[in-house]
């Protein structure tokens, strides 16, 4: 494979995608313009939203595929309403989701090599899931306190990784990246006012997520930072222009970035 930018030729890039509730369909437009651009890309690594877009990525499906996928998701095929315990939703349905669009299940039989973050609420420390079953890692990397009920796993409680490592660079590096590719989500907090306890609580989860961001997206090579102006993190309604807002962030980052010659 050969990129259309040269400086890509013979690199291995790797894609750290950050989290963002919905605001994570960025992700599949920012997939779409690599794809155009011809980006050979050797590894990805995925928090919350950046993990479930990230992990049907690596697994062979196209950008213009998840673009499909995308527009036809909902609310009910990744969680339902859940009995109070640590979280009003349980993200069971997200297994089935997986099952739908993944021919295997495991993360060390991917065709991209890839990482999943969480965070092991007992131990209060962060967990990269780069083997074992897929519909675990990502509904622990989606877990977000008090909105979805967490995974207990091997004596842990794993959570939402976005708590510690909302966009993971890092985990790129151990898988020898070359040059690292950070996708960062900025959602509109001023024009966002939550209308119910979960939107305030999510609300409340994204500001520090966004806050730990700016750590990690220090040692990425390139960044994609994007500016989701009005759009709600908890409404699918905007995913179309999710889409198309990460897709021309994206070109103008790759292209016009000025570390690439």
């Amino acid at each position: 494979m050969y990129s259309n930018l040269p400086f890509f030729r013979n690199r291995k890039i790797g894609l750290a995608l950050g989290g963002g509730a919905i605001l994570g369909m960025c992700h599949v437009g920012v997939l779409q313009a690599v794809d155009e651009l011809d980006i050979p890309v050797s590894c990805i690594s995925g928090t919350s939203a950046g993990a479930l877009v990230g992990v049907l990525y690596a697994s062979g499906i196209t950008s213009s595929q998840l673009k499909r996928i995308a527009l036809s998701t909902h609310w009910g095929l990744l969680a339902k309403p859940s009995l109070p315990r640590r979280g009003i939703f349980s993200t069971e349905p997200m297994e089935t989701f997986l099952k739908k669009y993944l021919n295997d299940l495991y993360i060390q039989n991917l065709k991209i090599p890839f990482s999943a973050v969480a965070v092991d609420a007992v131990e209060g420390k962060e967990i990269i899931f780069h083997e074992g079953y897929i519909p675990t890692a990502i509904r622990a990397s989606c877990a977000i306190p008090g909105i979805f009920r967490p995974i207990e796993q091997d004596n842990m409680l794993l959570i939402d990784g976005g708590i510690m490592d909302n966009v993971p660079v890092t985990p790129l590096k151990h898988l020898d990246a070359d040059i690292v590719i950070a996708v960062c989500i900025t959602p509109g907090f001023s024009s966002w006012n939550p209308r119910n306890t979960p939107e305030l609580i999510m609300k409340s989860f994204l500001l520090a997520q966004h806050a730990n961001s700016k750590r990690e997206m220090s040692h990425a090579d390139i960044i994609i930072d994007i500016d989701t102006k009005k759009i709600s993190p908890a409404d699918f309604k905007g995913s179309a222009e999710l889409i198309e807002i990460g897709y021309k962030t994206a070109m103008r980052s790759l292209k016009d970035n000025p570390i690439i010659p």
